[in-house]
């Protein structure tokens, strides 16, 4: 990682060698300078459920909208991160708007914006993935890669506001989702609420 994600890295690299928590550095350009103690979690997404503390920050990197696997698991996802997000909290997620690279490598006509689909129905950032070394194949998993458009509807629909906060090239993304303090959606984000008994 590198520019504003460097203390960020930082921090992974002490997980990683350490296995434990370090306190962080955090410099903005409109705040002041904050020491944070973030928790890093190398899991799915099914493993929000098991959260029993709530954050102000939940952060998804390296193409985090990839966990959710489909568009059905990032409804999915997006509810169960309510959660476990105090109120006024956000959501940090990046991910990688597909549209543009595939038009770039057909001579067909441009694809429509609102929709991101491929002739058979299926979203272009439903993707499968398969890791091989050697001789060695792994299991075909799915991963989700969802343009900002498509990402902005699905929030707003779970009750979520969203800004893209940065756009780079290939189709990159940084974007934060925050859901508006006291509304009816806060409600029924609560894990005991009849909302959330449905979502298990």
């Amino acid at each position: 990682m590198s520019g504003p994600w460097l203390p960020l890295g930082s921090a992974l690299a002490a997980f990683h060698d350490f296995g434990e928590d370090v306190a962080v550095t955090v410099r903005t350009d409109v705040g002041p300078t904050e020491i944070i103690r973030p928790s890093f979690f190398f899991r799915d997404e099914d493993a929000f459920e098991d959260w029993e503390s709530t954050y102000d920050t939940v952060i998804l990197l390296m193409n985090g909208s990839m966990i959710a696997e489909t568009l059905s698991g990032l409804d999915r996802l997006l509810a169960v991160v309510a959660t476990v997000l105090a109120t006024g909290g956000a959501l940090v997620l990046d991910s990688t708007d597909l549209r543009g690279v595939m038009n770039d490598s057909t001579d067909g006509p441009e694809e429509s914006p609102e929709d991101g689909l491929e002739d058979d129905d299926r979203y272009i950032g439903e993707l499968h993935y398969q890791l091989s070394v050697g001789d060695h194949m792994g299991e075909v998993f799915p991963q989700l890669l969802v343009d900002p458009d498509t990402l902005d509807a699905r929030a707003r629909r779970a009750g979520w506001n969203i800004d893209v906060l940065w756009s780079g090239p290939g189709g990159r993304y940084l974007a934060r989702l925050q859901r508006p303090i006291g509304s009816v959606t806060d409600d029924a984000a609560r894990p005991d609420s009849p909302f959330a008994e449905a979502l298990a």
